[in-house]
């Protein structure tokens, strides 16, 4: 199986939400602020600092996003995004995911994590909720699956250089996968016959 299967954590449910990386690693958040954590997370730490202004809906980071302005800027030692959480790789597609979606007022730094980096998006507010672009979902939520929380797949997002946009990845969620559709039937099988206090028996 190429997805690795994320442990059951009994408290995830009870928490304000999280993130949870490609590697498994669980990233909680306060208040179900999902958008505020994850702005933070991309711009970095002291992106206000060495920008000058403050976190919110109406900041525009477009004019930090111009080339000769960050590479004067870099030069200079400034670079406003030297605290983000991203790799140099992730980094570039943020830049360009920030240049296509300009809108401040639109909320999108979670999307990013989420359909571009492949991150989880955990919610709990009303029911617990998973969303994820997993390639093989039942795989990597097979444990949560089985305690009846709600696991919704979706497209990943790819940058298209030439249409020079984010565009949904139409191949990315193969239900007939047989890895995965060995693994919903085994869930599907277990829920059939098995309690649901005795499921955490069958964790993998």
């Amino acid at each position: 199986m190429s997805d690795i299967i994320i442990p059951y954590e009994e408290n995830l449910g009870k928490s304000d939400g999280a993130f949870i990386r490609p590697d498994g690693r669980i990233l909680h958040v306060h208040d179900n602020k999902h958008e505020e954590y994850a702005e933070e997370y991309c711009n970095g730490h002291d992106f206000p600092f060495l920008t000058g202004t403050t976190y919110g809906p109406s900041i525009s980071i477009i004019p930090f996003l111009d080339a000769q302005q960050e590479a004067k800027r870099v030069r200079e030692g400034i670079d406003v995004f030297q605290t983000t959480n991203l790799t140099r790789q992730e980094l570039e597609l943020y830049k360009k995911w920030l240049i296509t979606h300009s809108d401040p007022n639109l909320a999108f730094y979670a999307d990013f994590l989420v359909y571009v980096l492949a991150y989880d998006k955990v919610e709990t507010l009303i029911k617990n909720v998973i969303t994820t672009t997993a390639t093989e979902p039942h795989v990597r939520f097979y444990n949560y699956y089985l305690m009846d929380w709600h696991i919704c797949p979706q497209k990943r997002m790819i940058y298209d250089e030439k249409k020079h946009k984010f565009v949904s990845h139409d191949s990315i969620i193969e239900i007939s996968d047989s890895d995965d559709r060995e693994a919903e039937e085994e869930i599907e099988e277990i829920k059939r016959k098995v309690l649901f206090q005795e499921r955490p028996y069958f964790f993998k």
